[in-house]
């Protein structure tokens, strides 16, 4: 039938569309997966650099450059593919910003220098693995402390909790009924009292029996 040649040429023609359709999808995600496997790869040995100045520092860069400096840390880290390791950078560069607070010093119970080095330990050993393509490594138990402590110690360093009052008696006078004992007390002693009216003496009254006076 003349029909059939057609019909192979559309069959053919489709199966090469969707073929070169594939391939290019296939090319395109290969692609993808290779720029962002370069852009993490940039972006680990970027982090690895700024940790390590960072451990390494006395603990003295503060101000504009130690913002800066996490600040290309945290643009940084949004670079990376893998959840789980953006996700402990990010926590470790969030630390770092607050292991200097004296709250947090007191409640995790170590010193800002001892911290930051934990730290920057830490999440240069993420970068490693990640790098290597290994198990992303627990956080230590000293990080730990700082992560469980560190929402009440911005708490108090933003001004904390106010005190709790002490209960007052129940039959105490409340300082607004003070005023108006005062006031009764001092109305009632200018308060006068209303004399007595004094009372007329009425005469005796002649007495019946009494004879009346004999006519002459």
């Amino acid at each position: 039938m003349p029909q059939e040649p057609m019909l192979y040429i559309l069959l053919g023609a489709i199966i090469a569309l969707a073929g070169s359709v594939l391939a290019t999808w296939v090319q395109g995600s290969l692609t993808r997966r290779a720029n962002a496997r370069e852009a993490t790869q940039g972006a680990i040995h970027e982090l690895w650099r700024l940790f390590i100045d960072e451990r390494e520092s006395d603990g003295s860069a503060t101000g504009i450059t130690a913002g800066r400096t996490l600040g290309e840390a945290e643009l940084l880290t949004a670079t990376i593919a893998d959840r789980r390791t953006r996700e402990r950078v990010t926590l470790v560069t969030r630390l770092l910003r607050e292991c200097e607070l004296p709250e947090m010093e007191e409640l995790s119970g170590m010193p800002a220098d001892r911290a930051r080095r934990a730290l920057c330990a830490h999440v240069l050993d993420v970068l490693g693995t990640q790098l290597r393509n290994e198990r992303l490594p627990a956080l230590p138990e000293s990080l730990q402390s700082m992560r469980r402590v560190e929402s009440e110690a911005l708490k108090i360093h933003a001004g904390g909790s106010p005190k709790p009052r002490t209960p007052e008696p129940a039959n105490a006078p409340t300082p607004n009924d003070e005023p108006n004992a005062q006031t009764q007390t001092v109305s009632r002693s200018k308060v006068r009292r209303r004399p007595r009216t004094a009372q007329p003496e009425t005469a005796p009254k002649p007495d019946s029996t009494e004879a009346s006076p004999s006519s002459t």
